[in-house]
């Protein structure tokens, strides 16, 4: 069941250099800071929201306080957690909506901020409706074509089946996004692109420059469905 995150809310703020959470998908981590160990202990006994921020290059020389992170971030609820001997835990973090960094309320012992909802957007022209379905096909050729030639049979449908559950446009492209785009930078544009055709638009073109280091399915595939995660 999806939960409908209030307009605008306080949240934890858990940043890293290379990890961006889109909403519907799920994002595996480890805790083992100190800190977040704190973090995850209070959001545990509250509503286990925690808000993935990406942070802004040169984060090394300030990583121990509170350096600069991206505004837009993937809001998240901890669907499970299993906690360590060592005092470390595993925790899966399943993706509810991109949200705005409006203020940081806190920065010890580890970092609180307001955040508003962000909505997905139409395209700004005279059939939005048209434009989203032409862009949802385009977006599912695309995938069709990256499927024979890099995954297996089991992998293709896995994948196909999820996309017919993915049916809205910028879900899809959230979902293709979170398994084929490897590039932080390009993750996290995605998830500030609300525009849902433009968003699909870039998600396409990632596709296809991925489809076309491939060789089609004949011999075996380079790229094994092993090597591909579809979480």
């Amino acid at each position: 069941m999806e939960i409908e995150l209030p307009a605008v809310f306080d949240v934890p703020i858990f940043p890293l250099p290379e990890s961006v959470l889109f909403p519907g998908m799920v994002l595996p981590l480890h805790i083992f800071e100190p800190r977040y160990r704190t973090m995850l202990a209070q959001t545990m006994k509250g509503e286990k929201l925690i808000a993935m921020a990406l942070l802004c290059p040169g984060y090394e020389k300030d990583y121990e306080g509170a350096p600069p992170v991206r505004p837009v971030v993937g809001v998240g609820r901890i669907a499970g957690h299993q906690a360590l001997p060592n005092g470390t835990s595993n925790i899966a973090l399943i993706g509810l909506a991109r949200c705005r960094i409006r203020c940081e309320l806190q920065a010890t012992p580890y970092r609180i901020a307001t955040v508003e909802t962000l909505l997905d957007e139409p395209p700004d022209c005279d059939d939005p409706d048209r434009r989203m379905k032409a862009a949802h096909a385009e977006l599912l050729k695309s995938a069709q074509t990256l499927m024979r030639r890099a995954l297996k049979p089991e992998g293709r449908e896995q994948l196909a089946a999820a996309l017919k559950e993915h049916t809205e446009l910028g879900r899809a492209a959230d979902y293709l996004a979170s398994i084929f785009v490897r590039e932080a930078e390009t993750r996290q544009q995605l998830l500030e692109t609300l525009d849902v055709v433009d968003r699909a638009e870039t998600v396409r073109e990632a596709l296809d420059r991925f489809a076309q280091g491939l060789e089609p399915e004949g011999p075996p595939a380079k790229l094994d469905y092993g090597d591909v995660s579809l979480n």
